[in-house]
């Protein structure tokens, strides 16, 4: 049988069959080749187009580069003074290794501007200095008297630091000094001025110059004491008033030997409470104290707050359990240098706070958002039991002032002077009522 050969074959490509019997022709074809000369003109129009996404940018002028170097000078400026602002912060700094680096060795003071007078910028170290100096020439050291020997040695006649039994300030230019020291050891009636012949005190003022104790009066409210030295033309300081002792105050806190604390007070009227009989508060004493950042009374003993105006803000108190704010014995420094004697007002009234006691059911304190609610009746035989104050009664203005939070009853009770008329508005079962006691 012969084969007969054929140029091409026939092939039919139909859902994956393969029919020989197509009719479409395979075939190769070349590609032309192009010349070096050809090849070389294409490259030389690539290369010389008017315009293409390669072509490089224009030079920048004159102006452009001043620019970027101003932007450039601009956040290095920056940079280098967030990075002052790092370092002048702290003592030391810490790296990721371990490494320490001290930088008080090469930058032994921080100056830090921030206190302007009279347009006189000054640094706060510096100022703080100044301050503390000025406060110190009104506090005095509180010594036991020494009972020398025949012929005692010089070292024997020195009151040292280390027996300083407690500080006092001046608040008065003839001699009277508040401390938080008790003096237990002298038996004397409180709230009432006491001669003493008791002469086993000795008050060292700013200068060394001696003075025996010569008065004492213990203020039952607050529990300090204040005592009489024979001076005249004494420094004294000033105490801040109720409206200037604020939480986040700068203030400065001395200790009885004379070392200084800056810190900030954290809350201005601070109450420990633990238990809801603790809301209630009374007319007739004082349950605010001052909590500072950082700074207890029990680890500081006897001690003083000032501000930053060298006005007095606090104590601490007798047992050095809590500081005591100024306006609690503002008044009563105030009636004693006029009446040689110490004198609240007292109400009788305990009370709760509206603002305190969220929650109470009885439709006769719903709509109200501020006021004194009567806690009981009050104490029999004084102002508000006479006046015919009662429980439950709720108290909405004293003199005229809205009762609150931020302006309670105790204090404004605490404000009044002897004999002096306290007008109140009340609340029974709605309706308003105006007493005077």
């Amino acid at each position: 049988m012969s084969r007969e050969k054929s140029s091409h074959q026939k092939i039919t490509v139909n859902d994956g069959i393969v029919d020989k019997s197509s009719s479409i022709k395979i075939k190769k074809e070349r590609v032309p080749q192009r010349n070096k000369e050809e090849i070389r003109e294409d490259v030389g129009r690539f290369y010389h187009k008017p315009f293409d996404h390669l072509e490089k940018p224009a030079s920048l002028g004159g102006r452009s580069i001043f620019g970027l170097i101003i932007l450039t000078l601009i956040i290095g400026f920056i940079a280098g003074a967030l990075g002052s602002m790092f370092i002048f912060s702290r003592d030391k700094i810490v790296f990721p290794w371990g490494k320490e680096f001290n930088l008080t060795k090469y930058f032994p003071e921080k100056h830090v501007t921030e206190i302007t007078e009279k347009n006189i910028t000054v640094s706060s170290d510096i100022r703080i200095n100044e301050l503390t100096g000025d406060i110190e020439k009104s506090l005095v050291s509180i010594f036991p008297k020494k009972e020398l020997k025949d012929n005692p040695s010089f070292l024997d006649q020195i009151y040292a630091p280390w027996q300083i039994k407690s500080m006092g300030l001046i608040i008065s230019s003839d001699g009277w000094i508040l401390t938080p020291y008790p003096f237990e050891e002298i038996d004397i009636e409180e709230n009432a001025v006491e001669e003493t012949e008791n002469k086993k005190w000795e008050v060292i003022i700013n200068g060394g110059e001696i003075y025996d104790l010569d008065k004492v009066i213990r203020d039952k409210r607050t529990g300090l004491t204040f005592i009489k030295i024979n001076g005249n033309d004494l420094p004294f300081l000033e105490l801040a008033p109720f409206s200037s002792i604020n939480q986040g105050q700068t203030v400065l806190v001395a200790d009885k030997f004379l070392r200084w604390y800056v810190s900030a007070i954290v809350r201005s009227d601070w109450r420990d409470i633990t238990k809801t009989e603790d809301l209630v508060r009374s007319t007739d004493y004082f349950s605010e104290s001052l909590l500072l950042n950082n700074i207890s009374p029990n680890t500081l003993g006897g001690s003083f707050i000032f501000n930053l105006k060298g006005q007095l803000v606090g104590s601490s108190s007798s047992d050095n359990k809590k500081y005591i704010p100024s306006w609690q014995f503002l008044k009563a420094i105030s009636y004693l240098k006029e009446n040689k004697e110490i004198f609240y007002p007292s109400l009788g009234i305990d009370y709760l706070l509206i603002e305190e006691a969220p929650g109470l059911s009885s439709a006769l304190f719903h709509d109200l958002k501020e006021g004194a609610i009567v806690y009981g009746n009050p104490t029999p035989g004084l102002a508000a039991y006479k006046a015919g104050i009662r429980n439950a009664d709720v108290i909405i203005k004293f003199d005229g002032q809205n009762i609150n939070k931020k302006n309670n009853l105790t204090y404004l009770v605490s404000q009044k002077s002897k004999g002096e008329a306290i007008h109140l508005t009340i609340l029974r079962r709605g309706e308003e009522q105006d007493l005077t006691l």
